[in-house]
């Protein structure tokens, strides 16, 4: 889907949904964009071969809010709530993102990994933080496959007995 054109839908471009929660007061993100892996492999002993693209990397960014309003500072707390739920690990995963300038570079989900505040000064406005990464971010551990619909002593559900388990299934210990 295309981007709306700025100058005729400037609006669009005003709004940024996080999980379906609209960015409280006004926000900026320095810049939004997208770029490819690159491996530069060697060629015979040195480092003169051709560079190779081998998919999408990873897109990273911070996006500033200035808070002004009591309403601001409420809906601010709500999108903490949910993208950071300290009491429920489960629920730590890639949050959807709407706007225009995100859909153009193809950014359609974000893992928010740092959410901070300024010290506030009486009449100013609340400005925070949240720093970002598209989905392809990884944690650095694998998740094992667990196999849950069978149990793991349960030797007449497997579909090839070990040798041990023919013996307990005829009797033998």
């Amino acid at each position: 889907m295309p981007a709306p054109g700025l100058r005729s839908n400037a609006d669009a471009y005003d709004d940024l949904f996080i999980d379906g929660l609209r960015v409280p007061g006004i926000w900026r993100c320095q810049e939004i964009g997208a770029g490819y892996k690159l491996k530069q492999p060697k060629g015979s002993g040195d480092d003169g071969g051709e560079p190779r693209i081998t998919g999408m990397d990873v897109s990273k960014g911070t996006i500033e809010i200035d808070l002004r309003t009591d309403e601001d500072e409420q809906q601010w707390e709500a999108i903490l709530e949910r993208v950071r739920p300290l009491d429920q690990v489960s629920k730590r995963d890639g949050f959807v993102v709407s706007n225009p300038q995100f859909a153009r570079h193809r950014i359609f989900k974000i893992v928010v990994h740092h959410a901070s505040e300024e010290k506030v000064v009486a009449g100013g406005p609340t400005k925070c933080r949240l720093i970002w990464t598209s989905t392809r971010y990884k944690s650095g551990k694998t998740k094992k496959v667990v196999d849950k619909s069978t149990r793991p002593g349960d030797v007449f559900s497997r579909p090839n007995p070990t040798p041990s388990d023919w013996v307990r299934l005829n009797g033998g210990r």
